[in-house]
């Protein structure tokens, strides 16, 4: 008779353990909701993106933005492009590009930087800090040029890899 007894005491220890981790699983599974709600889905890092392709005079071209986003919302993006050109016409070139930018690079939140990348070469360098941007500034700046999809505040990520970043490779 004991070993039956036995066999109900273990069975209902048993059933008792299983409630108990039954409610420890849904108290868990609770307190993993509230702490993901309270986190939210923000997603913050910095995608780097690079192409390369050759342009309608035939030179090479290459192309890197890094775009930095905090919240899914971008933040900064930092775009360099390095153009092969005539050598001949590199000073030229680079001459253009800083009086082009002078007045960009008084806008708050846009820097733009031309310079010699090597003796066929010439770079530039934009960045635009978001947080700081003054948007209608630099649209009275670009006036026509202006290119919204490249400058628009608050952009999401995606949206911002939809429309800028569609031919480039990303990591």
């Amino acid at each position: 008779m004991t070993k039956s007894w036995d066999f109900y005491l273990y069975f209902d220890i048993l059933i008792v353990e299983i409630e108990r981790s039954e409610k420890m699983a849904k108290t868990l599974l609770v307190l993993s909701i509230i702490l993901l709600l309270l986190s939210g889905c923000s997603k913050s890092g910095t995608l780097n993106c690079t192409r390369q392709f050759t342009n309608e005079d035939g030179y090479e071209v290459k192309d890197t933005m890094i775009v930095n986003y905090e919240n899914n919302i971008v933040t900064k993006v930092e775009h360099t492009n390095i153009t092969a050109t005539d050598p001949d016409l590199l000073d030229f070139t680079i001459s253009f590009g800083e009086t082009f930018s002078d007045n960009l690079n008084k806008v708050n939140g846009f820097n733009l930087k031309y310079d010699k990348y090597s003796e066929h070469e010439v770079r530039y360098v934009m960045t635009i800090d978001y947080k700081d941007l003054d948007v209608v500034a630099l649209k009275n700046e670009f006036g026509e040029d202006f290119d919204s999809d490249l400058y628009s505040l608050n952009m999401a990520i995606k949206d911002f890899k939809k429309k800028n970043l569609s031919d480039y490779t990303c990591k």
